[in-house]
């Protein structure tokens, strides 16, 4: 859904109370996160995952992992 543009498919999916932590420390949450690729400020073009975890707390899940990610950000493209 990142990769494809189907930000309504992933606002769907997305707790509300979202962390993400992105690799070089920014930190967004589930509005700011939506807002940036909705603006064209960031555009994922590949996600391929490489390890994940998630660890139920209760009611919360921890989801943690790491990807290899081609992502553009403000128009220079990161990978």
């Amino acid at each position: 859904m990142t990769v494809k543009g189907d930000y309504k498919a992933l606002d769907a999916l997305l707790a509300d109370d979202l962390i993400y932590v992105h690799s070089n420390g920014n930190v967004d949450n589930e509005k700011t996160f939506l807002e940036g690729l909705t603006s064209g400020r960031s555009k994922y073009h590949t996600i391929a995952p490489i390890d994940m975890k998630a660890r139920a707390l209760g009611d919360p899940v921890f989801i943690d992992g790491r990807a290899k990610v081609k992502v553009e950000s403000n128009g220079q493209v990161n990978d």
